[in-house]
Protein backbone atom coordinates (compact mmCIF):
# COMPACT_ATOMS: atom_id res chain seq x y z
CA UNK A 1 0.00 0.00 0.00
CA UNK A 2 0.95 3.85 -0.87
CA UNK A 3 4.12 2.37 -2.70
CA UNK A 4 5.29 3.13 -6.15
CA UNK A 5 4.83 0.83 -8.78
CA UNK A 6 8.15 0.35 -10.63
CA UNK A 7 6.66 3.11 -13.77
CA UNK A 8 5.64 5.70 -11.52
CA UNK A 9 9.52 5.59 -9.94
CA UNK A 10 10.67 5.76 -13.57
CA UNK A 11 8.27 8.81 -14.09
CA UNK A 12 9.73 10.59 -10.82
CA UNK A 13 13.41 9.75 -12.29
CA UNK A 14 12.69 10.92 -15.47
CA UNK A 15 11.17 14.09 -14.03
CA UNK A 16 14.51 14.80 -12.44
CA UNK A 17 16.77 13.76 -15.18
CA UNK A 18 14.88 16.19 -17.60
CA UNK A 19 16.30 18.78 -14.89
CA UNK A 20 19.46 17.41 -14.20
CA UNK A 21 18.92 15.83 -10.83
CA UNK A 22 19.50 12.28 -10.15
CA UNK A 23 17.09 10.27 -8.07
CA UNK A 24 19.49 7.70 -6.29
CA UNK A 25 17.86 4.69 -5.40
CA UNK A 26 18.20 3.23 -1.25
CA UNK A 27 18.23 -0.18 -0.83
CA UNK A 28 18.37 -1.10 3.25
CA UNK A 29 20.17 -4.01 3.12
CA UNK A 30 21.28 -6.23 4.94
CA UNK A 31 20.26 -4.39 7.77
CA UNK A 32 17.45 -2.55 8.17
CA UNK A 33 16.19 -5.45 6.18
CA UNK A 34 12.96 -6.21 9.06
CA UNK A 35 10.72 -4.96 5.54
CA UNK A 36 11.61 -8.40 3.80
CA UNK A 37 12.72 -10.32 6.79
CA UNK A 38 9.33 -10.17 8.59
CA UNK A 39 7.93 -12.29 5.70
CA UNK A 40 8.11 -16.42 6.85
CA UNK A 41 9.34 -17.33 3.57
CA UNK A 42 12.62 -14.98 4.15
CA UNK A 43 12.22 -16.16 8.09
CA UNK A 44 15.66 -18.52 6.98
CA UNK A 45 17.51 -15.61 6.09
CA UNK A 46 17.76 -14.01 9.69
CA UNK A 47 20.98 -13.34 11.40
CA UNK A 48 20.64 -15.34 15.12
CA UNK A 49 21.74 -12.31 16.86
CA UNK A 50 19.64 -9.60 15.06
CA UNK A 51 17.17 -11.70 13.91
CA UNK A 52 14.18 -8.80 13.25
CA UNK A 53 15.99 -7.10 11.11
CA UNK A 54 19.72 -7.74 9.83
CA UNK A 55 20.14 -10.70 7.28
CA UNK A 56 23.09 -13.34 7.60
CA UNK A 57 25.27 -12.88 4.59
CA UNK A 58 26.82 -16.01 5.06
CA UNK A 59 24.61 -17.45 3.35
CA UNK A 60 24.17 -17.12 -0.34
CA UNK A 61 20.67 -16.81 -0.90
CA UNK A 62 20.84 -13.61 0.98
CA UNK A 63 23.19 -12.27 -1.56
CA UNK A 64 20.81 -13.76 -4.24
CA UNK A 65 17.63 -11.95 -2.82
CA UNK A 66 19.10 -8.39 -2.28
CA UNK A 67 20.96 -8.36 -5.93
CA UNK A 68 17.17 -9.41 -7.12
CA UNK A 69 15.78 -5.95 -5.20
CA UNK A 70 18.24 -4.64 -6.57
CA UNK A 71 17.63 -5.27 -9.93
CA UNK A 72 14.08 -3.86 -9.35
CA UNK A 73 15.37 -1.06 -8.60
CA UNK A 74 17.75 -0.28 -10.83
CA UNK A 75 15.03 -1.27 -13.98
CA UNK A 76 12.67 1.34 -12.21
CA UNK A 77 15.40 4.21 -12.16
CA UNK A 78 16.33 3.75 -15.49
CA UNK A 79 19.24 6.51 -16.51
CA UNK A 80 21.07 6.99 -13.19
CA UNK A 81 24.62 6.92 -12.89
CA UNK A 82 24.36 5.89 -8.95
CA UNK A 83 22.98 3.16 -6.62
CA UNK A 84 23.16 3.22 -2.21
CA UNK A 85 24.00 0.11 -1.04
CA UNK A 86 23.15 1.23 2.42
CA UNK A 87 25.63 -1.18 4.86
CA UNK A 88 25.01 0.69 7.45
CA UNK A 89 24.48 -0.50 11.30
CA UNK A 90 25.59 -4.42 10.62
CA UNK A 91 26.27 -5.19 14.21
CA UNK A 92 25.76 -8.41 14.57
CA UNK A 93 27.53 -9.59 10.88
CA UNK A 94 29.06 -12.62 10.80
CA UNK A 95 26.85 -13.84 13.78
CA UNK A 96 25.22 -16.22 11.89
CA UNK A 97 25.40 -20.20 12.35
CA UNK A 98 26.27 -20.63 8.34
CA UNK A 99 29.54 -18.17 9.31
CA UNK A 100 32.31 -20.12 9.83
CA UNK A 101 35.23 -18.02 10.96
CA UNK A 102 34.96 -16.99 15.49
CA UNK A 103 32.52 -13.79 15.48
CA UNK A 104 35.00 -11.29 16.24
CA UNK A 105 35.84 -7.40 15.93
CA UNK A 106 38.09 -8.40 12.73
CA UNK A 107 36.09 -11.29 11.23
CA UNK A 108 33.38 -8.88 11.65
CA UNK A 109 35.12 -6.36 9.59
CA UNK A 110 36.09 -8.82 7.14
CA UNK A 111 32.29 -10.20 5.97
CA UNK A 112 30.98 -6.72 6.01
CA UNK A 113 34.50 -6.12 3.32
CA UNK A 114 33.03 -9.04 1.66
CA UNK A 115 29.54 -7.97 1.33
CA UNK A 116 30.85 -4.18 0.02
CA UNK A 117 32.80 -5.59 -2.28
CA UNK A 118 30.59 -7.99 -3.49
CA UNK A 119 27.37 -5.88 -3.88
CA UNK A 120 30.14 -3.04 -5.39
CA UNK A 121 30.88 -5.81 -8.12
CA UNK A 122 26.83 -6.09 -8.75
CA UNK A 123 26.15 -2.66 -9.11
CA UNK A 124 29.13 -1.92 -11.12
CA UNK A 125 28.15 -4.86 -13.54
CA UNK A 126 25.03 -3.61 -14.09
CA UNK A 127 26.52 0.24 -14.69
CA UNK A 128 26.00 1.86 -11.45
CA UNK A 129 28.64 3.28 -9.36
CA UNK A 130 28.20 2.53 -5.53
CA UNK A 131 27.72 4.58 -2.70
CA UNK A 132 28.09 2.36 0.43
CA UNK A 133 27.97 3.54 4.23
CA UNK A 134 31.63 2.63 5.22
CA UNK A 135 31.46 2.57 9.46
CA UNK A 136 31.42 -0.12 11.88
CA UNK A 137 32.22 -3.17 11.97
CA UNK A 138 34.83 -1.82 9.31
CA UNK A 139 37.98 -1.13 10.90
CA UNK A 140 40.87 1.26 9.31
CA UNK A 141 43.23 -1.71 8.66
CA UNK A 142 40.57 -3.06 6.30
CA UNK A 143 39.68 -0.28 4.22
CA UNK A 144 42.52 -1.02 1.91
CA UNK A 145 40.79 -4.30 1.00
CA UNK A 146 37.89 -2.48 -0.46
CA UNK A 147 37.08 -1.75 -4.06
CA UNK A 148 38.49 1.81 -4.88
CA UNK A 149 35.71 2.85 -6.85
CA UNK A 150 33.09 2.57 -3.85
CA UNK A 151 31.60 6.23 -2.91
CA UNK A 152 31.87 6.38 1.16
CA UNK A 153 28.53 8.21 1.96
CA UNK A 154 28.87 8.51 5.37
CA UNK A 155 32.20 10.66 4.65
CA UNK A 156 33.39 11.61 8.38
CA UNK A 157 31.13 9.17 10.33
CA UNK A 158 27.68 8.74 10.92
CA UNK A 159 26.73 10.84 13.58
CA UNK A 160 30.42 11.24 14.75
CA UNK A 161 30.60 7.50 15.80
CA UNK A 162 32.71 4.60 14.86
CA UNK A 163 34.85 5.50 12.07
CA UNK A 164 35.45 9.00 12.02
CA UNK A 165 39.37 9.11 13.21
CA UNK A 166 41.35 10.74 10.71
CA UNK A 167 43.42 7.14 10.32
CA UNK A 168 40.07 5.81 9.22
CA UNK A 169 39.93 8.86 6.38
CA UNK A 170 43.58 8.63 5.65
CA UNK A 171 43.29 4.86 4.24
CA UNK A 172 40.07 5.53 2.53
CA UNK A 173 42.07 9.04 1.02
CA UNK A 174 45.21 6.59 0.32
CA UNK A 175 42.83 3.54 -1.41
CA UNK A 176 41.03 6.72 -3.64
CA UNK A 177 37.70 6.12 -1.88
CA UNK A 178 35.67 9.41 -2.81
CA UNK A 179 34.00 10.40 0.42
CA UNK A 180 30.45 12.15 0.85
CA UNK A 181 29.75 14.40 4.22
CA UNK A 182 27.37 13.39 5.37
CA UNK A 183 25.11 15.70 7.62
CA UNK A 184 21.66 14.67 9.42
CA UNK A 185 18.90 16.50 9.02
CA UNK A 186 16.84 14.96 11.79
CA UNK A 187 16.87 15.83 15.87
CA UNK A 188 20.70 14.22 15.70
CA UNK A 189 22.45 17.22 16.77
CA UNK A 190 22.27 19.95 19.18
CA UNK A 191 21.76 22.45 16.53
CA UNK A 192 19.03 21.07 14.91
Amino acid sequence: PEAFTPQQLQDLVDYGLARHIQIIPDMQAPAHFSWVLKHPEFAHLRNDLRSGGEACICDERTYKLIFELYDDLIKSTRGVDYFLASTDELFAVGACKLCDKPYTPENKSLYFVEFVNRADNYLRSKGRKTIAWLEMPLVTDHVKLLNPEIIDGVGNGHLGYYVDDAAFIDEENKKGIKLINYTPIQGGASLF
